[in-house]
């Protein structure tokens, strides 16, 4: 759910003195009393019922790769109650999601190196995300106009050696590149598509079936072993040996 912020007159106070703090008073003021430098949108994440187990999982998460929140992923500012139930507080990132037609329009190869590059510092943490769908991932645009993928929905993280969370990461890229491809195809199928096929994804290479013809030099070579007699007949089988003579007592 994105939320808009009206700021009090108290908080438009509070937020002009905190830009003239020093940078460690304004991360630590920040950080102690964060309801009060909230930014004007986020995102509320509301937990879903039965899921308590793993809103916590998330919040864990969120914690354990704070050094990537509004980096690679956003910015978790704590939790709070909404109608009965806690709820996330997170950065709203913008962007849109890469399983939405919006979201869509980048060609397969730039996607590749995209979801790697939002991938990869979570592998060389020993991390690799356990929901890899391309709901989880949104297609947002940095400074300077380049594009860039975050990645979104902590609940399932993976703690794998950093070797083994680097591999398993290149498999997910592969995963995502053909979800994708899948994906780019039903959006033009359903007349959904943002621009054309052609300049989104790769033409899909068919390798023509050749039926080479038989030689007869193969049916020659296989006579005259004596696997053949005639013109394609079988052999005949060798004649029953004479029966034994009779034996007289």
């Amino acid at each position: 759910m994105r939320l808009c912020i009206q700021a009090s007159v108290i908080q438009s106070i509070l937020a002009w003195l905190h830009s003239w703090l020093p940078r460690r008073l304004r991360t630590w003021f920040t950080s102690s009393f964060p309801e009060w430098f909230l930014p004007t949108q986020i995102i509320l994440k509301r937990k879903k019922k039965g899921w308590d187990g793993e809103f916590d999982n998330e919040i864990a998460n969120y914690e354990t790769i704070k050094s990537l929140q509004g980096v690679l992923i956003p910015v978790c500012y704590g939790q709070t109650e909404y109608r009965g139930e806690r709820a996330l507080v997170l950065s709203d990132i913008g962007g849109a999601c890469v399983a939405e037609a919006e979201g869509a329009i980048l060609h397969e190869k730039v996607m590749r190196g995209l979801f790697e590059q939002a991938l990869r510092p979570l592998a060389e943490l020993g991390i690799t995300h356990d929901d890899v769908k391309l709901d989880n991932f949104h297609l947002v645009e940095k400074e300077g106009g380049q594009k860039a993928i975050m990645v979104v929905d902590l609940e399932r993280l993976n703690q794998l050696g950093r070797e083994d969370a680097i591999a398993h990461m290149m498999w997910d890229v592969d995963s995502l590149v053909e979800a994708y491809r899948d994906h780019l195809i039903c959006l033009k199928s359903d007349g959904l598509l943002i621009g054309k096929l052609k300049d989104l994804m790769e033409p899909v290479k068919v390798q023509p079936v050749v039926n080479e013809p038989v030689k007869k030099s193969m049916f020659a070579d296989v006579r005259g072993r004596g696997m053949f007699s005639g013109k394609g007949n079988l052999p005949r089988p060798p004649p029953p040996p004479p029966p034994p003579p009779p034996t007289t007592f």
